[in-house]
């Protein structure tokens, strides 16, 4: 008798045993079949960890992309970071989650800084990223002897973008905005108004586009000016490492023949289990897949937020 082919679902979970052994953190959907896996969008093929790591020690730049408020997203930077840095060069790890004016404060830390030093030396703030998330991240890098480099915009910088004052743009490192396509703009407008639940005016947003592109060309700019022999290292969200919209259309602009990788964190669904029900080559070239953190509806609080403030109008 023929035997039947193996189902996609079948093959993951006989592919990888190892990735049923995490010790995930977020709670929800652990025993999805994809949980864990590694997939190459290039190849079409799932890999290990090892061989993940030997591949992006091929590119000069890496860009690795978070969902922000998943707890196993910064357990898996962690070791990527404690990989790409092992050895006596390393790359230079450029966050979104820090802005070129603490560069100065960030130049200052030593290896051994202890985290909670480190955060009060850093002027860490309320307003700040969440610190038990992306101090051990800071700390990690700086044990590891690699520069950590602000690769964000500061908020003074983002409000005069956003108002359009003169000369908010005229730093050399936004040079690359003026050779964004406007299909990539409209793209960006599109995601700007999705990511606000599509309650305002379009119209509204646009202003947004603008600080977006820059937030974009800055990091890009983090990673070219900074990085060693060994390269760079990009921590962001998940929207800012796109291929086809985002830090890698910078980077290509301004140096096209550095190699560059991009994997994307990302978390599984419920009844998908194909790598294409999450992410294409166009978006990423690697996609590492993990529980789910929460199933909270941020559209649905946002509305309600909104409505209380037209009540309290009215």
């Amino acid at each position: 008798m023929k035997q039947a082919p193996l189902t996609y679902f079948a093959f993951l979970m006989l592919c990888c045993p190892l990735a049923c052994a995490q010790n995930w953190q977020a709670p929800l959907l652990q025993g999805h079949p994809m949980v864990g896996h590694i997939y190459d969008l290039n190849q079409q093929q799932i890999i290990s960890e090892a061989e993940l790591i030997n591949r992006l020690r091929l590119s000069t730049l890496i860009l690795i992309g978070e969902k922000h408020d998943n707890n196993d997203h910064h357990q898996l930077e962690a070791r990527l970071i404690k990989a790409l840095t092992q050895g006596l060069n390393k790359p230079a790890i450029v966050f979104e989650m820090l802005t070129d004016k603490q560069q100065p404060l960030l130049d200052t830390l030593s290896t051994d800084e202890p985290l909670s030093r480190m955060k009060t030396r850093l002027q860490w703030d309320k307003q700040s990223w969440p610190w038990p998330d992306y101090g051990p991240l800071f700390q990690l890098t700086r044990q590891n002897m690699a520069p950590l480099i602000g690769g964000n915009i500061n908020r003074q910088t983002i409000r005069a973008i956003y108002k359009r004052e003169p000369n908010a743009l005229s730093d050399s490192r936004f040079s690359t905005l003026t050779t964004i396509a406007d299909n990539v703009r409209q793209q960006i407008h599109s995601e700007v108004y999705r990511n606000h639940c599509e309650l305002m005016p379009r119209d509204t947003l646009k202003p947004m586009v603008n600080v977006q592109l820059a937030r974009d060309a800055s990091m890009a700019s983090a990673m070219l000016d900074n990085r060693t022999d060994q390269g760079a290292v990009l921590i962001a969200g998940g929207f800012h490492v796109r291929k086809d919209l985002s830090v890698p259309v910078h980077l290509t602009a301004r140096q096209p023949n550095l190699s560059q990788a991009v994997v994307l964190l990302a978390e599984v669904q419920a009844g998908k289990t194909s790598p294409a029900d999450y992410s294409n080559k166009q978006q990423a070239d690697y996609l590492w897949l993990t529980p789910k953190q929460n199933d909270i509806d941020y559209c649905a609080q946002m509305r309600a937020q909104m409505e209380q403030k037209a009540a309290k109008r009215s």
